[in-house]
């Protein structure tokens, strides 16, 4: 899922026992300017232009929170008084990222006179953060060389981090019906997500959805099925009223997000099957929704359907995963489900195999549409949200890849196997005692854990990384 580009505001500083030497404030604003283009490959950003004062910095941080950006760069371009600052950055609530950088990559012996004060940012970047943690003030710092990619990179992470914490104090969670009877894992206070995320979680009672079902047209029904027969094959067992049934779910579940404005959504089987007004489950429409971006938890797992989103409001490419069983032969687990999936992670080697399986865990529905395929190979981590014994979100990851696997015969779900970056055993035993749940999310990319811990260090969540 693409989303916006961050917004990044970059408070220059420096002292104004400089303005008698004109020329310094020149360079330093000529190098701020190569620095703002670097950071605007990736992200919209503001420049105060350099302060050298408190009322400057007083008059520049007044524009910068009627802007909104996403982070806040304090920037100490040669050495800044932190006296002239702290107070500013005392009174906002934006994150702080603060910027340790310099002209030069090494120091020679042959360095010219004016390498000295053209090059001198910890002076100021430590009498700065000095000032930050005394004042109880949170922040992080980014160093490197001025021309290194490196430190625009990590820049960026912290960015598209600090965006998505902005970005998801604004959205919604849709819950269809009610949540799986005594599964206590996912059992999450829905106040500590709104005080500690501000997600809201929205109750959708199963007589909206029926309605939804019952004001569906027979040419809605009828384009989704021909899209789905075009892009999927067929196993044997799929009959005409089965693709009807199926693209009914779809749709009802997409009115629903569309009507409540929902980022992510979550259901539990039981409750819809035993309803008594739907003839199978959703499980198609969910695995296209979750391929377009939109979260989900499966049995009403709210705490993994907000996981998700939030998964790929960080831009990542992002899956619900059970942990079904464990390959102690390969090192691994084997993720399974009901039948959701996100299709866009399916390996792209072979094809999508819709089936109508046979649904016997009570109520009325009978069968279940299923996209039959096993997960693509590829670096990956896999991610966890629940509470600790503190009543606090916490967050467990684990490094690990996803390995070329082919389709197990005897299974017509999504399925596939992720092997964590340590000896498996010691894997589950610390997965468990950090109180990983058995419903969690997959993002695959190299490193994109340390994306998710900074954003929960930027949303004050703890992280626990297991390898």
């Amino acid at each position: 899922m693409q989303n916006r580009k961050p917004k990044i505001a970059v408070l220059g500083l420096m002292t104004d026992v400089y303005r008698s030497w004109p020329e310094i404030q020149v360079r330093m604003e000529a190098w701020a300017g190569t620095i703002l283009e670097h950071l605007r490959e990736f992200a919209e950003v503001s420049f105060s232009g350099v302060c050298d004062t408190k009322a400057q910095v007083d008059a520049a941080m007044a524009g910068i929170e009627t802007d909104e950006p996403d982070l806040l760069i304090p920037f100490s371009m040669t050495y800044s008084p932190s006296l002239y600052a702290v107070s500013a950055l005392k009174r906002t609530r934006l994150p702080l990222i603060v910027l340790n950088t310099q002209m030069l990559n090494r120091w020679d012996s042959d360095a010219p006179a004016d390498c000295f004060s053209n090059n001198q940012a910890p002076t100021g970047v430590f009498d700065l953060t000095n000032a930050l943690v005394r004042s109880n003030i949170p922040f992080e710092l980014v160093s490197g060389y001025s021309e290194d990619p490196e430190l625009y990179q990590e820049i960026r992470e912290w960015a598209i981090a600090a965006a998505a914490v902005r970005d998801i104090a604004n959205l919604r969670i849709g819950m269809v019906g009610y949540p799986m009877q005594g599964s206590g894992d996912f059992s999450i206070d829905h106040l500590l997500l709104m005080t500690s995320l501000g997600i809201e979680i929205v109750n959708i009672n199963m007589t909206t959805a029926a309605n939804l079902l019952k004001s569906l047209c027979p040419a809605e029904i009828a384009a989704v099925t021909a899209a789905d027969k075009a892009r999927f094959t067929s196993d044997p067992s799929m009959t005409e009223e089965a693709y009807r049934e199926s693209a009914a779910m779809e749709l009802v579940f997409r009115k629903l997000v569309q009507a409540y404005e929902l980022s992510g959504i979550t259901f539990h089987f039981e409750a819809m099957a035993t309803d008594g007004r739907f003839a199978t489950l959703p499980m198609i429409g969910i695995s296209k929704l979750l391929s377009e971006g939109i979260g989900f938890g499966g049995e009403g797992d709210i705490s993994a359907a907000v996981l998700t989103t939030v998964l790929n409001r960080l831009n990542l490419e992002t899956d619900f995963f059970e942990s079904w069983g464990m390959d102690f032969a390969g090192g691994g687990i084997l993720k399974n489900h009901m039948g959701e999936g996100n299709i866009a992670l399916a390996r792209p080697d072979l094809p999508i195999r819709l089936t109508r399986a046979p649904f016997g865990l009570g109520g009325g529905i009978t069968y279940n549409v299923v996209p039959g395929y096993t997960l693509k190979p590829g670096d990956a981590v896999l991610v966890n949200l629940s509470a600790d014994e503190y009543g606090e979100l916490s967050v467990v990851a684990a490094d690990g890849t996803v390995p070329d696997f082919p389709p197990i015969q005897g299974i017509n779900t999504p399925h596939g196997k992720f092997f964590p970056n340590m000896e498996f055993k010691e894997y589950l035993r610390s997965y468990a005692q950090a109180g990983g749940t058995h419903h969690g999310a997959l993002a695959y990319g190299k490193g994109s854990s340390g994306r998710i811990e900074k954003f929960c260090r930027l949303a004050n969540i703890n992280f626990h990384k297991l390898c």
